[in-house]
C-alpha cells in the first residue's frame, strides 16, 4: 500500500511518499490424529487439536464424513470428535474430511480409519450322550463366548426325534424330561447364536434308551407267583406225609 502525505503552512507545501507492505494471510496448518484400524464397538477419536495458524487467528473446524458405515460424529465443529466403529461382517473404510479457517483462508484435510471384520460368536455345547427314558437332560452352552465380547442371543430347536419340550427356546441353557419309547430313539437339537451381526449354529444329539417292557416285567411277576403258589403246595404235602405216617403209628402203640 502506497500513500502520499503533504504538509502546507499556507505559503510553502511539501509532500513525502510512504508505503506499507501487508504480508498475505497464511493459512492454517492441519494436524490430525486417528488411528488407522480398529475392531468393530470400538470408540475412535480423530484429533485435530494440534492444528495451529501463523499469526494466532481464531481457527473454525467442520467435519463430514465422506465414505464407509455412516457413523454418528459427538460434533462436526469441536477440534476433536469422536464415533463407535460400527460392526459389519466385512471389512469396512470409513473417510472423513476436516475443513479449517482463519476466517480468511480455509484448509482441507482427510482422514481415513479401518473397521476390521466383524469376529463370529464360538458355540460350546455341554451335553450328555445318552440318558434313560424320563431323566432330565441339560443342554448347557453357557460357555460360548464372542471375541469382541458382543452380547450374544440364543435360539434353540429340536430338529428331530419323538418331540420334548424345552424349558426355553432363548436361554443359554435349557432342559427337557427324555421321552419313553418301546424302543431307543435320539432326539436332536439346532443352538443358532449371534452377536448382533453374525451367527454360527450348532447341532447336539443325545440317545435315549428304550422304556423297559411292560410283557417282560407281567411274565415275570406271574413266574415269581407261580413259583410261590408252588412252594405252598409243597409244604402242605409235606405236612399230610408226616400226619400219614404218625397216624399209623399210633394203633400200634395201643396194642402192645
Amino acid at each position: 500500500l502506497t500513500f502520499e502525505v503533504t504538509v502546507s503552512d499556507g505559503a510553502l507545501s511539501d509532500s513525502d511518499i510512504a508505503s506499507v507492505v501487508v504480508s498475505a494471510n497464511s493459512a492454517p496448518e492441519i494436524v490430525i490424529s486417528a488411528p488407522t484400524s480398529v475392531a468393530a464397538g470400538t470408540s475412535v477419536v480423530l484429533d485435530a487439536s494440534a492444528t495451529s495458524d501463523l499469526e494466532g487467528d481464531t481457527l473454525t473446524f467442520a467435519w463430514t464424513q465422506t465414505a464407509g458405515s455412516t457413523v454418528a460424529l459427538s460434533s462436526s465443529a469441536a477440534s476433536s470428535v469422536s464415533f463407535t466403529a460400527p460392526s459389519a461382517a466385512d471389512q469396512d473404510t470409513l473417510s472423513f474430511a476436516l475443513t479449517v479457517t482463519d476466517g480468511v483462508s480455509n484448509v482441507e484435510d482427510a482422514v481415513t480409519v479401518t473397521v476390521e471384520a466383524n469376529i463370529a460368536p464360538a458355540i460350546v455345547i455341554s451335553a450328555p450322550s445318552s440318558v434313560a427314558a424320563g431323566a432330565s437332560v441339560t443342554l448347557d452352552a453357557s460357555e460360548s463366548s464372542d471375541p469382541e465380547g458382543d452380547t450374544l442371543s440364543y435360539s434353540w430347536a429340536q430338529t428331530s426325534g419323538p418331540s420334548v419340550t424345552l424349558s426355553s427356546t432363548t436361554a443359554s441353557s435349557v432342559t427337557f424330561t427324555a421321552p419313553s419309547s418301546s424302543s431307543p430313539s435320539t432326539v436332536e437339537f439346532a443352538l443358532t447364536l449371534s452377536d448382533g451381526v453374525s451367527s454360527v449354529e450348532e447341532a447336539v444329539s443325545v440317545s435315549v434308551a428304550a422304556t423297559a417292557s411292560s410283557g417282560s416285567e407281567s411274565s415275570g411277576s406271574s413266574r415269581r407267583s407261580s413259583g410261590g403258589s408252588s412252594g405252598v403246595w409243597l409244604l402242605m404235602l409235606l405236612g399230610l406225609s408226616c400226619w400219614l405216617r404218625r397216624s399209623k403209628r399210633v394203633p400200634l402203640v395201643n396194642s402192645l
